[in-house]
């Protein structure tokens, strides 16, 4: 009997270590780098991104993510690595930030507090329904100012590797047309008078023409045409080119009509024309945008991301690799928050 009990003791004493053990686990923070350490929440932002960027490599969106493979690997196994390729990046992101000497100002905190106030109205419940703070989710944005004006210090104007406005100009050349659009939609087929109505469509859209020919401005009847769908509480851009749209080329934009593009294709600038499709009647002035010195500005950094994005996620995989031996991932952290954890519906 004492022996039993001696037996039994030892097996008490044995549980309680292990449960000391296990209460004494820290899920407070999940990464350390340098002189800073972040939140578990910080991990598991990142660990939904792959999750997500796991779905939509998916060719069924109505499949269990977990049940699939992606690059050979087992789907936990991949959204894990990927979490952690992702923080090693912006971990080598934001040293290589500071190497350069960069420094957040007023404006890249002006930004973060928008986007983090715009974003968190939309995506609280799914973070906090797995336990990510609004705190947790603003790091997030704050790395993507970071990365951003890294990328711009690369590649910017006045980066160390410039693109050219020549280059961004060839690439708007060569991608799409830029118009100014007004479009009437047609009735429906089964609508009641569709003839007249049709033909009272189309001699708006000839007014249009036979204005402009009388001298007035295309972009003035664009605004008055704003108004009258919109109200007028519509906001009227001063510049023309505020008004210009992007059509692509290539047609792979489905919302844009084989017979927009091959009107487009052959239409000369700065002088309106009509072209009907199946579902709207248009008056469209084709504009010689890339003589705009302001409208290629404003499309600078848009192209500048197309251009280049692929070659910054490169460097900043060279730079993670340089960093992986410096960052302490907390394994307590890691374990428990895994992939069949997250809850995204």
């Amino acid at each position: 009997m004492k022996a039993f009990k001696k037996i039994m003791a030892a097996g008490l004493s044995a549980m309680m270590i292990l449960g000391l053990a296990a209460c004494n686990k820290d899920y407070t923070w999940s990464v350390r780098f340098q002189d800073e350490t972040y939140s578990s929440g910080y991990y598991i932002v990142n660990l939904m991104n792959a999750y997500l960027s796991a779905s939509n490599k998916m060719e069924d969106p109505t499949a269990d993510v977990l049940k699939q493979k992606f690059d050979d690997k087992d789907a936990s196994q991949w959204i894990t690595d990927t979490a952690r390729q992702e923080i090693l990046k912006d971990m080598a992101t934001r040293a290589k930030f500071a190497e350069m000497g960069l420094t957040m100002n007023d404006d890249d905190f002006a930004t973060v507090e928008a986007y983090t106030e715009y974003q968190w109205s939309y995506v609280s419940a799914i973070y906090e329904n797995n336990g990510v703070s609004k705190d947790s989710y603003k790091k997030m944005i704050e790395s993507n100012v970071i990365a951003n004006n890294v990328f711009l210090a690369y590649f910017g104007e006045n980066g160390t590797e410039p693109v050219s406005t020549d280059e961004v100009k060839k690439y708007l050349e060569d991608n799409y047309y830029v118009a100014t659009q007004i479009a009437y939609s047609k009735p429906a087929e089964d609508a009641e008078d569709k003839e007249s109505k049709l033909k009272e469509i189309q001699d708006k859209a000839q007014d249009i023409i036979n204005r402009v020919e009388k001298g007035e401005k295309f972009n003035d009847l664009y605004n008055e045409y704003k108004k009258s769908v919109y109200g007028d509480s519509v906001t009227i851009n001063e510049n023309d080119y505020e008004n210009y749209i992007q059509i692509k080329k290539d047609g792979t934009d489905t919302t844009v009509s084989e017979q927009v593009l091959k009107a487009l294709e052959s239409a000369e600038y700065g002088k309106p024309f009509i072209v009907e499709d199946d579902k709207y009647v248009y008056v469209l002035e084709k504009e010689d945008a890339l003589g705009n010195a302001d409208y290629v500005k404003s499309k600078y950094e848009t192209v500048l991301f197309t251009l280049k994005s692929d070659a910054f996620a490169d460097l900043q995989d060279q730079w993670a690799e340089g960093i992986t031996d410096q960052v302490t991932f907390n394994k307590d952290t890691i374990n428990y928050y895994t992939p069949k954890k997250i809850k995204i519906s």
